[in-house]
């Protein structure tokens, strides 16, 4: 990855991630309601942010400005951070004053995304949940190589589930309840599926005795490939 490359996907998605900011809160009044967003129960704590596409990282920012969320705005600004993206991380340290924003660097090549513009361009108060996947999806398909960013893709162990929960500030009844019902493992349920897998294709498989099959199963078209070989 060159310099260059690294610098065009986060100048690119610092001006879109100004831009999502500034459609959900103008003059430091938000436009739409928390409720608009796609539910949930807690935020996402920084392991599950590690995890997140930069789609779903707009989204999230959006959603955090929206609910004055410090601790959430922090703990996505260090996860661009962690990323390398400075310029992405540096509009987080200006959503109060996001209105008088200007990011750094203005890409030229960001070409028409029909659906961002149809988001961007939609009445707040018509706002709904599937917006927001919409949008989450149109920032990932301009980013088609933006997998350079995502250091961790496997599914969150349940040490770093209950770690996440901890972190947002759960209810001590859910962090409780979790651990009893999962425990705490540092295993991630997806190196166990690999690994299922693996042995699964490792073992041998049966050879499978054609002429012994059909004679079994179908006697009548043995017959009839017998005679044909001869």
């Amino acid at each position: 990855m060159s310099p260059k490359n690294h610098t065009t996907i986060d100048a690119r998605h610092a001006l879109r991630l100004t831009q999502v900011i500034k459609k959900f809160i103008t003059h430091n009044t938000t436009v739409i309601q928390p409720q608009q967003f796609p539910p949930r129960v807690v935020p996402p704590g920084p392991r599950l942010l590690s995890r997140y596409s930069l789609g779903r990282l707009a989204v999230e920012t959006a959603r955090a400005a929206l609910d004055a969320n410090h601790n959430q705005q922090q703990f996505i600004q260090d996860e661009y951070l962690r990323r390398g993206m400075v310029e992405s991380a540096y509009v987080m340290a200006h959503l109060h004053d996001i209105d008088q924003f200007t990011p750094s660097s203005t890409p030229s090549d960001l070409g028409h995304n029909t659906v961002f513009n149809h988001v961007m361009n939609t009445n707040p108060d018509n706002l709904q949940p599937g917006h927001f996947h919409q949008l989450e999806a149109s920032l990932n398909n301009e980013y088609p190589d933006q997998g350079r960013y995502l250091t961790k893709n496997t599914m969150l162990s349940p040490y770093e589930k209950a770690e996440d929960l901890m972190a947002v500030g759960a209810p001590d009844d859910m962090i409780n309840a979790y651990i009893n019902s999962v425990g705490l493992s540092p295993e991630s349920p997806s190196l166990a599926h690999q690994q299922q897998y693996d042995n699964m294709v490792q073992q041998p498989q049966p050879q499978l005795d054609v002429h012994t099959s059909l004679q079994v199963q179908h006697p009548d078209l043995q017959a009839e490939v017998a005679e044909v070989q001869l």
